[in-house]
């Protein structure tokens, strides 16, 4: 199997810059913080506070009939939305050296919101898990290893 950064290597690289020149750069500080702040909110945000969804999961989809024992239809969901989540923390690291941060971001961000927004829709426990699991997590794991840096940098 190939390493993240040996596929990563075969894409063309981009290098999609843009320099902003702010007459005030502790204006230009304070959006870029502000900007990490609601990518942090929006971002890993939901990831912490899964309790939220948890219940309603719970209420809709679990089998009263089971009994102790059986696996959660929530707790399979926020796995998979964790497990994707770090994972493509890694994938979007050695995407930012390819095509830029801000570029990142949006990826991101399109794959966080038509997730979320999809998971609306799920009438089966499969279908949360691909959505609000993988491709919502895979946003936010995306989004988090921006956002992260980017007020270091």
């Amino acid at each position: 199997m190939k390493s993240t950064n040996q596929l990563m290597a075969r894409l063309p690289k981009i290098g999609v810059t843009r320099s902003f020149s702010f007459s005030n750069p502790k204006a230009a500080a304070a959006i870029v913080v502000f900007a990490s702040f609601i990518g942090m909110v929006l971002g890993p945000g939901i990831t912490n506070s899964y309790g939220v969804f948890e219940e309603e999961y719970e209420n809709r989809f679990s089998n009263k009939d089971t009994g102790k024992g059986a696996l959660s239809p929530a707790i399979a969901i926020a796995s998979v939305h964790v497990s994707v989540n770090y994972l493509f923390t890694t994938i979007a690291g050695a995407l930012c050296e390819r095509i830029g941060m801000g570029l990142t971001t949006f990826i991101g961000g399109v794959m966080l919101g038509v997730g979320s927004f999809a998971a609306g829709f799920c009438t089966e426990v499969w279908q949360l898990v691909l959505t609000q699991g993988v491709l919502a997590g895979a946003g936010v794991g995306t989004i988090f290893i921006v956002v992260s840096t980017i007020p270091t940098s």
